[in-house]
């Protein structure tokens, strides 16, 4: 497919003919308030091409896409068409990365969004606040991953990420799920003693936790 702008109409046609697919063209459809038909070309694509040697996509179609598909909320169509993408051939920005371990997180593939937070480290992608947050819910309800859920929370602390309302209601929910009443309870007073004042979120999963372990009537 050339650089020239092409009719709408005329894109499925040129992507089939040459078996591949250009960024301007889903940048233009994006652009244009077009995103669902944006999504749905990168799906044909993804899914009636041989993507597995990777060189139909690049890295700008892909960080491209991931957006969309994120702002669209688009959790199942990401994590299916990820699941056929050689996605740990290409260099992401974490933004990137992280939307793609929500879509797993929302998919209930949790195995996938450890193994892909495991490689994108590796890679020397710094994870970011929202990144330790999706992959603190990740392990939450995978279930029977305290160990983990302590060990990224003394990541965030190791590199200076303050916890935000999402990771201390994940957290506590995560306690609440697996029973672990003390855990939450020790996790509540030390944010309150480190000075963090907790929101209506974080104490809403509290008494939660409380309630489900019995302690709360």
């Amino acid at each position: 497919m050339t650089g020239v702008l092409l009719h709408p109409k005329n894109w499925w046609n040129s992507v089939k003919d040459e078996a591949s697919l250009d960024f301007l063209p889903l940048k233009c459809l994006d652009v244009s308030g077009n995103g669902d038909k944006a999504i749905l070309l990168f799906e044909w694509v993804v899914l009636n091409l041989d993507v597995s040697n990777s060189d139909k996509l690049d890295n700008q179609i892909i960080e491209l896409m991931v957006k969309i598909l994120g702002r669209e909320s688009q959790h199942s169509v990401t994590s299916k068409l990820f699941d056929v993408i050689p996605v740990k051939e290409f260099a992401l920005d974490v933004r990137a990365w992280t939307t793609i371990l929500h879509a797993y997180s929302r998919s209930g593939k949790y195995e996938k969004a450890i193994a892909l937070f495991d490689f994108m480290k590796c890679r020397g992608s710094c994870p970011t606040l929202v990144t330790y947050n999706v992959m603190l819910d990740v392990y939450g309800k995978k279930g029977r991953s305290w160990d983990k859920i302590l060990e990224l929370l003394d990541e965030m602390r190791s590199v200076g990420l303050e916890f935000d309302e999402f990771t201390c209601s994940t957290v506590i929910s995560a306690c609440g799920r697996e029973g672990l009443l003390e855990e939450a309870k020790s996790f509540f007073d030390g944010l309150k003693l480190n000075g963090y004042v907790p929101g209506t979120v974080t104490y809403n999963a509290f008494t939660s936790s409380l309630r489900e372990g019995g302690d709360l009537q």
